[in-house]
């Protein structure tokens, strides 16, 4: 049989595209087996890898696990954490780890759920480069292989970045909606961003699933839900009855999961929101509301911009083009989200902003892509090679730096010191305090997991909202004495063996006396270059977790 010329091009471009595909997926599988062993083999990489705020969710798990209920301290219930991580972390400790190994075994689920995302990443990939069509064997021989195996390196170092990695795998919630996320980008691309004309029903019930998830994997995730509904709106309004039938089943369940949501909140903890949430929100200034306001026309515009994108056949980054396109309704998803935390919390760590990054990370991985056949096509068609070899010393030179400094950072003892401090300091409460000893911290996390003491969390994360509306009222006081609070322990600069700011901070909570009788009881010094709530100047600095004794009767 004699195949037509087209159908020979199509099916060197579905090869090249399996290729492409091949490449990727063991380009994951490389990332996800040298982490995995990191995690498994290093003793101290849980602590690398993990923030203060991911042993709170370890500690409400055990005593959920263990029938405490919803609660960090064994004292006050909770709702501070976002439940659907919760959900996954509770049954390790349901089936009896505990400790450092119960956090290496999440750890390394965290680590699966990042290779999965990176395989469904490859296949968005494939549908972008869709067999490289611009390099056809006959004119630019093995060019194809060339920009296969580059994406591949980049790929590589992109997501194998220490970086990268801490954004998803380190103990917090980041660590499973970055599937869903990934699974939602490829849900909808695959539909030109279109999820009311061009999706069948059983891919509008999984994108409602998926939303809903997302939803309870981080309750910030009613801006994604917002912003692809506003998206979608349009082609509803033009469809008629039927078009807002499908728009229904695209958001019916994401919706009545957020009024579930709130209503068992109230019901349970007595106020529809998450404690956490509410203890860190900025005071609304004039010019706090004056920058929400530009947030919100920036995303507005970025929205609109991308909807009237169209790639054109001479355009140099048609692929990037086609994706932002597609993907505008989370572009402006992206900008709400960056917007939300600068203007309107005071705290911004890095896992609120994963979407961000991984948003990045297909963008750069796209336009790498569009950059190498670009590249290619415009060069001499004798001389490809020469053509490519700039874009790919632009893009991998800076990668290759990028990861051998995050590698340092990553490997660096002055950046887990603090982790492994309190750690320091929680086995030496175990071992020197009562077991019916009542501590408070401000930085409870790590400390509180491992001390197996109640250890109160002075700055109202995993509190209960008792405790926000005592520190509204005035009387924090009174209900931190009524909870038997004996001791403080944190981690702070060292001046002349003592903390100024926890003393400062302890006359501020629990008044002058309790202040003014403060006993130094023990210290755990180390050498910290990342940054604390209080120090946001990164550098090497002599600090020390303080254990202060309260002084009796306080």
């Amino acid at each position: 049989m004699v195949l037509s010329a087209s159908h020979r091009r199509s099916i060197r471009n579905d090869d090249a595209r399996a290729q492409v595909t091949r490449h990727l997926r063991w380009g994951a599988l490389l990332v996800s087996a040298a982490w995995i062993a990191v995690i498994a083999l290093w003793r101290e990489a849980p602590f690398a890898l993990t923030f203060d705020d991911a042993y709170y969710y370890f500690g409400i798990s055990e005593n959920l696990a263990g029938g405490a209920g919803s609660t960090f301290d064994g004292i006050n219930p909770t709702n501070g954490y976002h439940p659907l991580w919760m959900l996954v972390s509770a049954p390790v400790f349901a089936l009896g780890f505990d400790g450092i190994n119960a956090v290496r075994i999440l750890l390394i689920g965290q680590l699966i759920a990042w290779a999965i995302s990176l395989v469904v990443l490859a296949g968005i990939l494939s549908d972008s480069v869709e067999g490289w069509p611009r390099l056809p064997d006959q004119k630019y021989g093995t060019a194809r292989n060339r920009a296969t195996a580059t994406l591949a390196v980049v790929f590589v170092l992109v997501t194998g970045n220490p970086f990268v990695v801490k954004t998803f795998v380190n103990g917090l919630e980041s660590g499973i909606t970055v599937v869903l996320y990934m699974l939602l980008l490829l849900a909808v691309l695959r539909v030109d961003g279109d999820v009311i004309s061009r999706t069948t029903r059983p891919l509008r019930w999984g994108i409602a699933v998926l939303l809903a998830l997302l939803f309870l994997g981080r309750t910030d995730a009613v801006l994604v839900i917002a912003c692809l509904g506003i998206w979608s709106l349009p082609q509803s309004i033009r469809g008629g009855r039927h078009a807002l039938v499908r728009l229904l089943e695209v958001f019916a369940l994401p919706c009545a999961v957020m009024v579930g949501y709130l209503a068992s909140n109230a019901v349970l903890f007595g106020h529809p929101l998450q404690v956490s949430g509410l203890v860190k929100q900025a005071s609304l200034t004039p010019a706090r509301c004056l920058l929400a306001s530009g947030v919100v026309a920036a995303a507005i515009v970025a929205g609109a911009c991308t909807r009237r994108l169209r790639p054109h056949e001479r355009s140099r980054l048609p692929r990037t083009v086609a994706l932002l396109r597609a993907s505008g309704w989370f572009a402006s998803f992206a900008i709400l989200l960056v917007g939300y935390y600068t203007a309107l919390t005071v705290q911004q760590w890095l896992w609120y902003f994963a979407p961000v990054v991984l948003m990045a990370i297909v963008l750069l991985l796209v336009c790498t892509a569009d950059l190498l056949e670009g590249a290619a096509v415009e060069g001499p068609a004798n001389n490809w090679r020469r053509a490519m070899a700039p874009i790919q010393a632009l893009v991998v030179a800076p990668l290759l730096l990028l990861l051998a400094l995050q590698v340092r950072t990553f490997t660096d003892d002055d950046t887990r010191s603090i982790q492994l401090a309190n750690e320091q300091a929680a086995r030496w409460i175990n071992a020197s305090l009562p077991e019916d000893t009542v501590l408070a911290s401000w930085d409870a996390g790590v400390v509180g997991y491992f001390s197996n003491r109640p250890v109160v969390n002075l700055d109202g994360v995993v509190n209960s909202h008792a405790y926000t509306e005592a520190i509204t009222a005035g009387t924090r006081d009174e209900l931190l004495r009524d909870e038997g609070v004996g001791f403080i322990v944190n981690h702070g600069r060292v001046v002349g063996g003592e903390d100024p700011d926890i003393e400062e901070l302890v006359r501020t909570v629990f008044g002058d006396a309790a202040a003014d009788g403060l006993e130094v009881v023990e210290t755990f010094g180390f050498t910290y270059s990342g940054t604390t709530t209080r120090d946001r100047t990164a550098g090497p600095e002599t600090m020390a977790v303080f254990v202060y004794r309260l002084p009796d009767h306080w």
